[in-house]
């Protein structure tokens, strides 16, 4: 059926305000489903009383319930981002500029999380745990470090690397030595001293 069909019916049933677009669609949804007149009848009486259901009354405050309707959720968003027991790390983009980033639809977000379910074999194993967050997760240097002094006149970068801290994102000195190693020239280890 085509859209001066379908209009034909709209009019017929009273509902001569549709919007074109709604009149395409109907048209579309009839064809694509191969309608008959009975039916389309059916189908254009109850688009037009979801349609009437949907109307605002004049002068109702349309601009405070929208407000309401984004506030809540992002208020409530905001409440829950803070009932994260037993997270060890969890940086989260709160409230209002989390909202926004998705009603913008952002392609990059601030601060990306990601949810990792193990499968029955590692899921209580905390060790492996761990060691899967620390490969996939962001440490930096300064995330490990006890002290870092700066020596202009020798020109030397003293660091000291915190066991503690190692120890508890189980982490090898080795494997924060060579990453050093990669981007600088000249690396004298030792012990815990870089």
């Amino acid at each position: 059926m085509d859209v001066e069909q379908v209009q034909t019916v709209v009019n017929e049933v009273g509902a001569d305000y549709f919007p074109i677009k709604l009149v395409e669609e109907i048209a579309e949804a009839s064809e694509r489903n191969d309608l008959t007149d009975e039916e389309l009848e059916k189908l254009v009486l109850k688009v037009k009383e979801a349609y009437e259901r949907e109307e605002v009354e004049p002068g109702e405050s349309v601009g405070t319930i929208a407000a309401q309707s984004v506030g809540e959720p992002g208020t409530q968003m905001t409440m829950r981002t803070f009932h994260y027991a037993g997270v060890v790390e969890l940086n989260v983009t709160l409230g209002l500029p989390r909202l926004i980033e998705v009603v913008d639809a952002r392609k990059k977000i601030s601060t990306p999380t990601m949810d990792i379910y193990f499968t029955d074999e590692f899921k209580n194993d905390e060790e492996f745990i761990r060691k899967m967050g620390n490969k996939i997760g962001k440490i930096t240097l300064n995330d490990v470090i006890k002290n870092f002094n700066v020596n202009y006149m020798d020109n030397v970068i003293t660091a000291e690397i915190d066991q503690d801290i190692l120890d508890e994102r189980r982490l090898e000195l080795s494997e924060v030595t060579g990453e050093i190693e990669k981007t600088f020239k000249q690396v004298t280890i030792n012990n815990n001293l870089l």
